[in-house]
């Protein structure tokens, strides 16, 4: 009885407690950033696309060790890019559209006509205060279409 539970308890331990050993390397991971334009100028006003939220209390913090959907879904978008960055991968690409025009299309249901936007992915590198950013990738202009989803 007592190695039975011992057992089951070894079979259970590493999906509770992870070990570092599974990632090969620990990097910094690319942000996603979009900006909307006319076809005749460049973007300005780049927006972290999913920022993180600046403060959690406590409450949410529990609430989110056991349901957050949003806070996953940001993850794949890492993963995807990640996988852009590392392959070029045409899926990785095709989701990230997808999903960026999504939300964009819904905080923009109405835009005036020759409207576009681009994403680029960023990573960010701190050398002591300073911090610098490197465009990694920036997708075409896409048109935004009102009603696209």
């Amino acid at each position: 009885m007592f190695h039975a539970i011992l057992h089951s308890l070894s079979l259970l331990l590493p999906a509770l407690i992870p070990s570092w050993r599974f990632f090969k390397a620990v990097q910094p991971s690319p942000r996603v950033e979009w900006g909307i334009t006319s076809s005749t100028q460049r973007i300005e006003n780049w927006q972290e696309y999913r920022p993180r939220p600046a403060q959690l209390n406590a409450m949410q913090m529990v609430r989110r060790m056991f349901w957050n959907a949003a806070w996953n879904e940001s993850l794949f978008l890492v993963s995807l890019s990640e996988r852009l960055m590392g392959t070029g991968s045409g899926h990785s690409l095709t989701e990230l559209t997808e999903r960026i025009s999504r939300d964009i299309a819904a905080q923009i249901p109405y835009p005036p006509m020759g409207t576009f936007w681009q994403f680029r992915l960023i990573f960010m590198d701190r050398d002591g205060d300073q911090v610098t950013r490197h465009i990694t990738y920036q997708s075409d202009l896409i048109r935004l279409h009102p009603h696209e989803f």
